[in-house]
């Protein structure tokens, strides 16, 4: 069964989704409202794209290309995609997301920093349990402040981001 969706419905029982290969995308597509600005990751949805994919010509075309991909010797699952599945499934990462999306924002100053390992902090503080490897491919795959190797803050040299603000207070 293959499922394309922007939300994972509940699938009873669980254990039915032991063979789930996940897809995280570069790009959500949501409606006007639920754009933030200075987020690339989201973009503005297009109802009109329904209307084409149900079009003899286009659904035959995107079958074939779903059938070639899943052919009888089966390729191994890219490694990207099984980091995706470890991560968890749909709505979690959803989550995760929309927090981070809400909560942080990429300015034009340099002197606007946090280290990854602060970031951490900050989800973990807010219900999110995360790794460094992982808060880092979530705010990049965002596209929200620079990375670097080598951030300052308070003479403690670290990895982190540049030109990233926090819009929670510390202590939440």
């Amino acid at each position: 069964m293959i499922l394309f969706c922007n939300k994972l419905p509940d699938i009873s029982p669980m254990d039915a989704m032991e063979n789930l290969e996940q897809f995280n995308f570069k790009s959500q597509f949501v409606n006007e409202d639920e754009l933030l600005e200075g987020v690339s990751y989201l973009k503005l949805k297009d109802d009109g794209v329904k209307e084409l994919l149900i079009e003899d010509r286009i659904l035959d075309a995107f079958t074939l290309v779903v059938l070639n991909e899943f052919d009888i010797d089966r390729r191994e699952t890219p490694e990207e995609v099984k980091i995706s599945n470890e991560l968890g499934y749909g709505d979690i990462i959803l989550t995760k997301e929309r927090f981070i999306l809400t909560n942080f924002k990429t300015t034009n100053d340099r002197s606007d920093k946090i280290h990854t390992e602060d970031l951490t902090l900050i989800l973990k503080r807010n219900g999110y349990i995360l790794d460094k490897i992982e808060v880092g491919r979530l705010f990049n795959q965002m596209g929200i402040g620079k990375y670097s190797k080598n951030i300052t803050i308070n003479k403690v040299k670290k990895a982190g981001y540049e030109y990233i603000k926090c819009l929670l207070n510390y202590d939440e």
